[in-house]
């Protein structure tokens, strides 16, 4: 979130954002504003942060909702059937357009087969509903229901299906199997039985709501129910940790390339294990005064919501990054991504680098986490401490249901334990830092 986004009227914080051009019709609005009920700037941040996630996605929403039109064929069957409609008091002209729609289907028999026939004819006399109209109205109603990034998955998968499968009357469980499993077998690696699922969970959630809406019989059974995953995906690589070695080579090869955001980046979950995401939305805000620790927020788990320790090797560029940030974020990032995730373009990046590098499938970046836990348990860091680092549940009743966590003397002490090769602190690193650290070795 920019700092742009923050308005200060009359002592209190506002959230505020600029309604882009070309959905401003859809949204009826040309901007955004919402009061943060707060005088102070970083719970303002803090709050703010929801609030702008919220407007992107409807933004998003309304730009699909502008692109998702129905194909070519299934507008003319439209228009055809508007104007069947409308010559109903007209006799003769309504066996005119009758007839002109069955010419139109015989045309399409021989030009295109006979199920793009009698799909056209469905539609154009009103016997069938086409399934692309209705996808805008389902999303904007299942959007109040899931998350963000669940209904974008959803919405692409139904608008997928409904590019094979036209009409809801052929919306049969047989072509569901059929469509899912050449969709698994056209896709170079196959699909997971766990991504299998989830489409069809998407598609079960419109068949559901098309349901509700009286389009289909009320005794009508729900054809994603039942439907046989495709077994020929392949298995999924199971990943590694990268040694200590290999993360230095990472890191001088990001600097070799003057990719230097990365080889922050990659220190940065060296010395922390932190997700790629969470890394890369740390704010200055979010650092403690002392620079002993940062505060992760909106992880992927309640457990993941933490304070980190800094090792004291990467306080030298969390100084030098929170004095050149420009937008408040410590790693800067290009991202234009629909679910605001900052991470996407440096992820590209570290997999284009490591590629490079001639490393595997089974090494990426969270390999690194996989590093950094693999050197607490050699380090003989109990657990439970590793865990409240890391930012993984405690499954013992003790520690995970009635503990508050290990304290942060603990923790900076098992932090301090990760040890890697000198290259990791060179001063290709730690350049333009504030800081002097008693006896860091600044390279």
């Amino acid at each position: 979130m920019s700092f742009d986004n923050l308005e200060r009227i009359n002592e209190t914080y506002y959230a505020s954002m600029h309604v882009p051009p070309d959905v401003r019709d859809v949204l009826g609005k040309r901007r955004f504003r919402k009061s943060l009920r707060t005088k102070d700037r970083r719970t303002a941040i803090q709050r703010a942060r929801p609030v702008i996630d919220q407007w992107w996605l409807e933004i998003h929403q309304a730009r699909r909702s502008l692109s998702v039109t129905p194909d070519k064929l299934t507008q003319d069957a439209l228009a055809w059937r508007e104007e069947l409609v409308s010559s109903r008091k007209d006799p003769d002209q309504h066996e005119l357009i009758s007839g002109l729609i069955v010419e139109k289907a015989e045309e399409l028999t021989e030009q295109d087969g006979s199920d793009v026939a009698q799909v056209f004819y469905g539609v154009a006399t009103g016997r069938a509903t086409p399934l692309s109209p209705l996808i805008p109205t389902w999303k904007d109603y299942v959007s109040k229901a899931v998350k963000p990034k669940t209904l974008v998955m959803y919405v692409a998968d139904v608008e997928r299906m409904a590019k094979s499968i036209k009409t809801l009357e052929s919306f049969t469980r047989g072509r569901v199997r059929a469509w899912l499993w050449g969709l698994a077998e056209s896709t170079p690696d196959g699909l997971t039985e766990k991504t299998q699922r989830r489409i069809l969970n998407g598609l079960s959630n419109f068949w559901r709501w098309c349901h509700a809406q009286g389009l289909l019989d009320e005794d009508a059974r729900n054809p994603t129910i039942g439907v046989a995953t495709h077994k020929g995906a392949q298995p999924r690589t199971k990943r590694k940790p990268f040694t200590p070695e290999e993360i230095a080579q990472l890191c001088r090869s990001a600097i070799a390339r003057d990719d230097h955001a990365l080889a922050d980046l990659v220190l940065f979950g060296a010395y922390t294990g932190g997700r790629i995401e969470e890394l890369c939305s740390v704010t200055r805000e979010d650092v403690s005064p002392s620079l002993t620790y940062f505060t992760v927020r909106d992880a992927k788990t309640e457990a993941g919501n933490r304070d980190v320790p800094i090792h004291h090797a990467l306080r030298p560029v969390i100084d030098r990054l929170m004095h050149d940030s420009a937008d408040g974020y410590l790693i800067p990032s290009s991202a234009q991504n629909n679910h605001g995730k900052r991470s996407d373009p440096l992820g590209k990046r570290f997999g284009r680098l490591k590629g490079e590098l001639g490393f595997g499938k089974d090494l990426v970046f969270h390999s690194i986490r996989k590093t950094v836990a693999t050197l607490l348990e050699n380090a003989g860091v109990p657990e439970g401490i590793a865990a409240d680092i890391l930012g993984h549940e405690k499954t013992t009743m003790t520690y995970g249901l009635y503990s508050g966590g290990s304290s942060m003397e603990n923790k900076l002490a098992a932090i301090e334990r990760l040890v890697f090769p000198d290259a990791m602190t060179s001063s290709q690193l730690t350049e333009r830092s504030h800081l002097e650290i008693p006896g860091f070795n600044m390279g």
